[in-house]
């Protein structure tokens, strides 16, 4: 056993002889140590309390196979962190005041007989040594020109704290990394049988293996991780592999740190969130410091995502299994819901467990927590009813779209919007689709003549014309939270930057519930032309890109576009249904301006929305903004609306259309 008596004989061993006047170190200073009080400090190091070895040295050894004198280089190196007196010897073997700390020239000068044997170990420590390819240790380079002999060597401090058996988690990477030694949820009992049959066969052979979970829930990949973690006697290490890779320059440097505290913490490392390494910009540059990362330091590596990953070329040394946790179908979600409802209000699940079924795609384990919500409610006091249980479920999914799309608040229903019979009917025709979706490619077989289920709708026509009224209507209807996201914004230049945008999105919203609108659509959904350069090329990928994704997209998707033939028939065939919105005639234009104004506002009798509807042919967009700036200028003067405010809302109107008119064209209004 290494421990500090031994630190003090190798040192003994190496001062200069007492009583040879020639090697005998005359003091610089007044305050400069002596070589009396040298000895006096390292007697003081044959107490039976110094006799006690480090705790943690000769597992650390064990761990990342340490030599005899790497592991005495530990010694020497935490001894002032232990003990201060030691700074004072460092100094003086230094022949330095202000050198108190450990060097690669004291080290050597401890540790090594010979010239040969010195630069034999400058040489591993400063390359080749598990000290420096595990970040034990670090070189602290100054900018005065200090050669590499001469530099501070510092010893990492999760490092220090095994030593002395206090292991702790490097307090830079808690941003994004925790440890869990604890199962955490209800798991697959037979896929945990046959990872661990896997694994306990693979190590008769020296095996290694890197396993790839699977799916949407994060909670059921990481139960599954525990439970084969703690089955081998291990702790999980849980990297936010997002936060991770914003956090660190270099990634080489990350991969062997997060080792490094796996080997301390005796965990094994998962992964988490591994979608943004796939999307990271780095991730080519990055794959192969990864791979050989964990074919140099892992026995067993957990990746989750919520996409399959195939990775190329991963390293022979490893047997990669993937894992799928797919979350309950439709029927089978609408089962759960009910058992788990019914404890709340028998009622109330058979009433909205369908709706929550298609809405959310929540695994069992999911449910239970939502449940256990619900139910403090309950003892809180509080009603349950069907908008609340919504409420904690868009909670729950958190889908992040916030950052990528606006959210769109509406109390528009049917009522509100003014169109023609057919686009209405068209409309509805929409709703009953998205509430029969699952009953028709589900119980009653039709998926198996459908690749996708996705539902997209096109909406067309001139701006102002109801489109995204229609898209808010359409949500409120079907308890949906609209997202529009203005492909304009998303659109990039730069080739493969468009795709990425889109699949964030997608991403975001995927299992959470909400009808995404796609507004200006025309900005990537033109015909997709002749290939005559790589731009073209791309831009053709962009859009068939989108279509794979609306397919691949579990909820409804509206797209909206100025021009219907602007839009690629190939895409439109993949449209369930198009609505076209027709400009305003003079019958619908009359019926909005009767619906513009609320029913609180004060409106003066003499308004007449025949005349309006006859002589200013405006969308509905239009005729609304006039009616809010009439409403402001009788606000002003403390009246009721009449036509006279109207026609100073109309002018403005105009004026930002920038159409022309004559005063005369208002004299009807001004009587």
């Amino acid at each position: 056993m290494v421990n500090f008596q031994m630190l003090n004989k190798i040192i003994k061993e190496k001062l200069p002889d007492h009583h040879s006047k020639k090697t005998e170190i005359a003091p610089i200073n007044p305050f400069y140590i002596t070589r009396e009080e040298i000895d006096a400090l390292l007697e003081e190091g044959n107490d039976e309390e110094s006799n006690e070895s480090l705790p943690g040295l000769d597992l650390i050894a064990t761990l990342f196979q340490l030599d005899v004198k790497e592991k005495y280089a530990l010694l020497i190196m935490v001894a002032p962190e232990i003990d201060v007196k030691y700074e004072r010897i460092y100094a003086y073997l230094q022949n330095d005041l202000n050198k108190k700390y450990p060097t690669l020239s004291l080290l050597v000068s401890l540790l090594c007989e010979g010239k040969d044997e010195k630069r034999a170990f400058i040489t591993h420590l400063s390359s080749y040594s598990p000290l420096r390819i595990f970040h034990l240790i670090n070189f602290i380079e100054s900018n005065d020109g200090t050669s590499l002999l001469q530099q501070p060597i510092g010893i990492e401090v999760s490092v220090r704290n095994f030593l002395l058996g206090h292991y702790f988690l490097d307090s830079h990477l808690e941003p994004y990394c925790r440890l869990s030694s604890e199962k955490t949820g209800q798991v697959d009992t037979q896929k945990v049988e046959d990872l661990k049959k896997i694994i306990e066969e693979g190590e008769k052979k020296e095996q290694r293996f890197a396993v790839h979970l699977c799916g949407r829930s994060d909670l059921k990949k990481l139960a599954f991780a525990s439970e084969i973690a703690s089955a081998f006697e291990y702790g999980l290490l849980i990297v936010d592999t997002q936060l991770a890779l914003s956090f660190f320059d270099s990634f080489s440097d990350l991969i062997v740190i997060l080792y490094r505290e796996a080997i301390l913490s005796g965990s094994l490392l998962y992964f988490d969130k591994f979608d943004t390494f796939f999307e990271h910009e780095q991730s080519i540059l990055n794959t192969p410091l990864l791979f050989s990362g964990v074919e140099r330091f892992s026995w067993l590596t957990f990746f989750a995502s919520k996409k399959e990953w195939k990775p190329l070329d991963f390293p022979k040394s490893h047997l990669f299994l993937p894992f799928h946790f797919s979350t309950p179908h439709y029927p089978d979600s609408i089962i759960l819901w009910e058992n788990f409802l019914t404890e709340i209000d028998p009622k109330l699940a058979t009433e909205v467990s369908p709706a929550l079924a298609q809405r959310f795609t929540f695994d069992e384990d999911e449910m239970e927590e939502i449940i256990h919500l619900l139910k403090m409610y309950q003892l809180s006091g509080k009603t349950i009813d069907r908008k609340n249980i919504y409420e904690i479920c868009k909670q729950r999914v958190s889908t992040g779209l916030e950052n990528l799309a606006q959210h769109i608040d509406s109390s528009n229903g049917m009522d509100d919007i003014v169109l023609p019979q057919n686009q209405k009917d068209q409309l509805k025709a929409t709703i009953s689709h998205y509430k029969n979706q699952f009953n028709v490619f589900e119980e009653w077989g039709f998926k198996k003549y459908y690749q996708s289920q996705g539902m997209g709708i096109l909406f067309t026509g001139s701006p102002g014309t109801g489109k995204t009224m229609a898209a808010s209507i359409l949500a409120n209807t079907l308890d949906l939270d609209l997202y529009r996201i203005e492909l304009s914004q998303i659109v990039s230049k730069y080739i493969g930057e468009t795709e990425k945008n889109l699949s964030k999105i997608f991403e975001a919203a995927a299992g959470s519930g909400v009808a995404l609108f796609f507004d200006e659509a025309d900005a990537i959904f033109g015909k997709r032309t002749e290939v005559k350069d790589a731009h073209d090329r791309y831009a053709n990928i962009e859009v068939s890109y989108l279509l794979q994704k609306i397919e691949e997209y579990d909820g409804l998707v509206i797209l909206a576009s100025n021009f219907r033939k602007n839009i690629d028939e190939a895409f439109v065939r993949r449209m369930r249904f198009i609505i076209e919105f027709p400009f305003p005639d003079a019958s619908m234009r009359e019926l909005i301006w009767g619906k513009v104004f609320p029913p609180k506002a004060p409106l003066d009798d003499n308004v007449k929305y025949t005349y309006l509807a006859k002589n200013f042919a405006l969308s509905g967009a239009n005729i609304r903004n006039s009616a809010l700036f009439a409403a402001f200028f009788a606000s002003e003067k403390q009246s009721a609306i009449q036509m006279k405010h109207i026609a100073e809302g109309l002018k403005i109107e105009l004026t930002k259309m920038g159409k022309s008119y004559k005063d005369s064209d208002f004299s009807a209004l001004l009587r």
